[in-house]
């Protein structure tokens, strides 16, 4: 089970300890499912979830009134050996947001059932797990909705992707004033 609050019933420090927590969390289980391999730890991104389609918002397309959409993205895929996701928020872009309830699976396991009608009801866009979502390497990511209507409807997902570093580009380093070197863009 993950508790879900309105994004305005976080405090941002909270927030923050939940995401470096979430990130340390993912690195540590692709550590110990591949010993001696480096892990980057990156916000995740609709690509990674759609089986590596280039997106740039996960859709679900036409739903049905008042029935499960299993696995909504049908594209979705299983994780590699050496990646880990970690879902900590969402926020609904659509203007009439269609999706009442959320359920997370990994394999034949269901990891959460979540209502969140009562984003809507708030007036609220977005929301966070207190307990994020996990899926552990080599498990397939499903996540279903339910909808009382039949339109389409966008949610962005806020998490965290875990892999192995020689996927990921490295940060560009420069040398800043001091002579230290940052990576460009960070004070």
């Amino acid at each position: 089970m993950s508790t879900f609050v309105l994004g305005t019933q976080i405090n941002p420090d909270r927030l923050a300890q939940l995401r470096v927590t979430l990130a340390r969390d993912l690195t540590t289980i692709v550590q110990d499912a591949n010993r001696g391999v480096n892990v980057v730890v990156r916000d995740l991104r609709p690509t990674d979830l759609n089986n590596g389609t280039l997106k740039g918002a996960v859709t679900t397309g036409a739903l049905t009134a008042d029935t499960l959409a299993s696995d909504a993205y049908s594209s979705w895929t299983a994780l590699t050996a050496t990646q880990a996701v970690g879902i900590y928020g969402l926020a609904n872009t659509t203007a009439s947001p269609a999706v009442s309830e959320v359920q997370f699976i990994a394999g034949p396991y269901t990891l959460a059932i979540t209502e969140i009608g009562m984003m809507y009801a708030a007036n609220q866009t977005f929301g966070y797990f207190v307990d994020p979502i996990t899926w552990l390497p080599t498990e397939h990511v499903n996540i279903s909705y339910l909808s009382p209507t039949t339109q389409p409807d966008t949610v962005e997902w806020m998490g965290y992707i875990a892999e192995q570093d020689k996927l990921v580009a490295p940060p560009r380093l420069t040398a800043n004033r001091d002579g230290k070197a940052v990576v460009a863009g960070h004070v």
